[in-house]
């Protein structure tokens, strides 16, 4: 599947494939400059989903602290 999908992307010029002609086969595949190109923005979705995974697992303690029985056992 990994191999599929990155002959496919080689169509739209991310990554090259350098074949070795060898046996057992070996085969290299590596990002050209267009595909280089992209990491800022594969960067800042990185940071996104760094920002959401903060954010909700502030939310999940919130609603841990909101939590009837906590707030049952912290008045009493």
């Amino acid at each position: 599947m990994l191999t599929k999908q990155l002959r496919k992307s080689e169509k739209h010029n991310p990554n090259e494939r350098k074949d070795y002609k060898t046996v057992p086969p070996k085969i290299e595949y590596f990002l050209t400059d267009f595909g280089r190109s992209f990491t800022p923005i594969i960067s800042q979705f990185q940071e996104l989903g760094k920002n959401i995974k903060r954010r909700s697992s502030l939310l999940l303690q919130l609603g841990e602290c909101l939590n009837y029985k906590s707030i049952y056992a912290y008045i009493f």
